[in-house]
């Protein structure tokens, strides 16, 4: 119990520092940041590896995308961080309610645990990879990234991202796999880094740690999720790191992918989550505001595959 409020101390002193310098905070306004970004003290260590995958497979006739040698002329990938994996039965209802969700070949989703990512593929008809990141506090249930898809995944990866969140001290990760996509094989990362209450530099480390993991021959790749981004220079960075591995930013219409309560706090007009591409022609995307399950709103995409990208 010492070490765990010697941590406490530590981080929440980390904190002060990191606010009052860089975002000139008071210290109750600091408070108010450590409760809404986590409301928690540092959890029980938990080590994810590669182990702990959990997979299902509920893409049925009536859902399955073909899986044999044809190929899609477009895709539609969304990305959903449902806050704590609450409120599962409402977030099948989001993901349903417009037709470019219902249609989805891949959802992203953050923050989910194994019973409410297999509850959401057996009822939305998708195939399901997840990895845990931590064990959250705040609710002592298992918090990591799931991939659904009505096309075949497999070589599923866990990637663990440096430094733990300041205050919570949850470890955040990318897991990523390949999709079968008939004649064309997609690869694709789910992201869901850390928050503004850890250092700049150490953010940047983790969106390095993620390119790091596409070669130049993972293309046609899409990397989605949650990237914390809650400032315009915060998304101007991340567009102009990927860049340089030739990853372009989905342009989302205007206005916050967070709820306007947490927005007010942050930003006029906050950015958390994206969808970045490479070796795929952008044609639209959308953020589905009048989804009510999360904090986030979901997000979605709609890509056409290039004549290069049907062939392998």
């Amino acid at each position: 119990m010492k070490l765990r409020d010697e941590t406490l101390r530590r981080r929440l002193g980390s904190l002060v520092i990191l606010g009052q310098a860089m975002l000139g905070l008071t210290v109750f306004e600091l408070a108010v940041f450590g409760l809404l970004f986590s409301g928690c003290s540092p959890s029980p260590r938990f080590v994810p590896s590669s182990k702990d995958l959990v997979e299902g497979h509920y893409a049925t006739a009536a859902h399955m995308k073909t899986r044999d040698t044809s190929t899609p002329d477009s895709l539609i990938v969304v990305s959903y961080n449902i806050q704590y994996g609450n409120h599962i039965r409402l977030a099948a209802r989001d993901l349903s309610s417009n037709r470019r969700l219902r249609a989805a070949d891949l959802i992203c989703l953050q923050e989910m645990d194994p019973i409410g990512t297999r509850t959401l593929a057996r009822e939305l008809g998708y195939d399901f990879i997840y990895f845990p990141a931590s064990r959250h506090p705040k609710h002592d249930r298992l918090f990591g990234n799931a991939i659904l898809s009505r096309w075949r995944i497999f070589d599923p990866q866990l990637v663990l991202l440096s430094h733990e969140g300041l205050l919570a001290g949850t470890q955040r990760v990318a897991v990523l796999a390949t999709i079968d996509l008939g004649r064309t094989r997609l690869r694709v990362a789910n992201v869901h880094t850390t928050t503004i209450l850890t250092p700049r530099e150490q953010r940047l480390e983790q969106f390095d740690e993620i390119l790091h993991e596409f070669s130049p021959s993972d293309s046609p790749a899409v990397i989605a999720g949650d990237f914390n981004t809650v400032t315009g220079n915060d998304v101007a960075k991340l567009r102009d790191m990927f860049r340089r591995k030739d990853f372009r930013m989905a342009r989302l219409p205007d206005g916050p992918s967070i709820r306007t309560h947490r927005a007010a706090l942050l930003d006029s007009r906050p950015v958390l989550d994206h969808i970045l591409y490479r070796g795929l022609k952008f044609a639209s995307a959308g953020i589905q505001r009048a989804a009510k399950a999360s904090d986030h709103y979901p997000i979605w995409s709609v890509f056409a595959l290039l004549k290069d990208s049907k062939s392998r």
